[in-house]
């Protein structure tokens, strides 16, 4: 009798995995408006999660791209005593010209430029605007940056190509062209063809002036190179800054994630001077996205919080109109464990469905923003976010954040399910089978 006493009764349904999606499926269905409205809410989180960080992603990365193609290179050698704060002094690398076929040895570099960079004041018509100047070189500057390629030439000098071949051909004189950004040109009312006049100290702190035609305008991605900067000749920027050395040498890598490490080696191979890579010389660009990333990443949690608060709410009103139904099973024998196993599964059903249905909804959205993109441009002033953007912004796939928001959904709501499971396995069988 003790034996029969302390056996334990055999549960005839034996919990299956078939059993358990049933009994999950069958207690979602019977509430189908409250299941929908749990459902809808988780999906719209994790498609919203998708959507913002396949965009962020996009919008981090050509911020990045731009940057390094037309501002910084992969890696930039700058003097050991270059300090940016100084906008107004000239560091000229003073090993810079035996630097340079060094440089182009290293088994990693793939492009190397020099430039004179120096701060002038232009002036047209009684107007005058301080501004960056680059002297560069036509021929080299190409192998690392990009800049040249959104130059909008004077009709008489046709394009880059032509404006190279006549100033080889000697039937132009490059020394006599400046090329204005277009937000400069705009503000100061220049067109392709006019005569400015360019004001600046040399290394000596004397000051000198240029007189210069506008051989055409910058109009890049990059709405900050727009607002603040002008290219001239490297010729035309020594003779004018009385230096013979570039105060940047630009490297154009094989692999920008190992640029820190190299950037590293080189200051270590070549003392004396100092080499940031692309995350050196963009860190407040970096920052600026990251912190907006943060921001939307901020506003998706709480959705997701609301989504996992309905969740709770559905299991808990679930067990309430299970009670019955609970002690009839813990009367057949179904242990606490497995009680807890069938709620915990009714949570995680809505979690992982709701999950993948967010994601195949958030992916099909995000085709479009990857082919055609957004322009930012019409919501906001791009020029006041202080990014190196084009104003059109694409996003990217990151299928590690795609498939890791399937196991963050399901997970979440297999969490928020947990307190409500473990409620429902402790209720006493006999209090159960009275509840009305």
């Amino acid at each position: 009798m003790k034996k029969e006493k302390n056996q334990k009764i055999k549960n005839p349904y034996g919990l299956s995995m078939k059993f358990m999606l049933k009994f999950a499926y069958k207690n979602l269905m019977q509430y189908k408006q409250r299941t929908i409205l749990t459902f809808l809410i988780l999906t719209f989180g994790i498609m919203l999660f998708v959507v913002m960080d396949s965009m962020l992603s996009g919008f981090e990365n050509e911020s990045i791209k731009t940057m390094i193609q037309l501002q910084t290179g992969n890696i930039k050698i700058l003097a050991k005593d270059y300090d940016k704060e100084e906008i107004y002094r000239i560091f000229p690398i003073g090993s810079g010209n035996s630097l340079i076929p060094e440089l182009k040895k290293l088994p990693y570099v793939k492009g190397v430029t020099e430039r004179l960079n120096f701060m002038g004041i232009l002036e047209k018509d009684g107007s005058s605007l301080p501004l960056l100047m680059h002297g560069i070189d036509y021929t080299d500057d190409p192998n690392v940056y990009t800049l040249l390629d959104y130059i909008d030439f004077d009709p008489g000098l046709g394009n880059l190509d032509n404006f190279r071949l006549s100033a080889a051909e000697n039937r132009i004189d490059p020394d006599m062209y400046i090329f204005i950004g277009s937000g400069i040109a705009k503000d100061m009312g220049i067109n392709k063809g006019d005569t400015v006049v360019l004001a600046l100290k040399n290394i000596d702190g004397m000051y000198n002036s240029l007189e210069l035609i506008v051989g055409g305008i910058l109009n890049t991605p990059d709405i900050s190179v727009n607002s603040s900067s002008s290219v001239i000749s490297y010729r035309a920027a020594k003779n004018a800054t009385g230096v013979d050395f570039p105060t940047e040498i630009a490297l154009k890598t094989s692999n920008s994630a190992k640029d820190k490490t190299n950037a590293k080696n080189i200051e270590k191979t070549f003392p004396g001077i100092k080499a940031n890579y692309w995350g050196d010389e963009g860190f407040d660009i970096i920052q600026i996205t990251q912190t907006k990333s943060k921001f939307t990443n901020i506003f998706v949690l709480f959705v997701l919080i609301i989504a996992v608060i309905g969740i709770v709410n559905t299991m808990i009103m679930s067990i309430y109109q299970k009670t019955k139904e609970i002690g009839t099973l813990k009367a057949m024998g179904v242990t606490e464990r497995e009680i807890n196993m069938l709620f915990s599964f009714e949570g995680t059903l809505i979690g992982f469905i709701g999950s993948l249905v967010g994601v195949l909804l958030g992916s099909l959205i995000n085709i479009y923003f990857v082919n055609v993109g957004i322009d930012i441009t019409k919501m906001m002033d791009v020029s006041d976010l202080g990014i190196a953007t084009s104003g059109v912004i694409y996003s990217m796939w990151n299928l590690k954040n795609i498939i890791g928001s399937v196991i963050l959904g399901t997970l979440i709501s297999y969490l928020a399910t947990r307190s409500s499971a473990k409620r429902a396995s402790k209720l006493n069988p006999a209090e159960s089978l009275r509840t009305i």
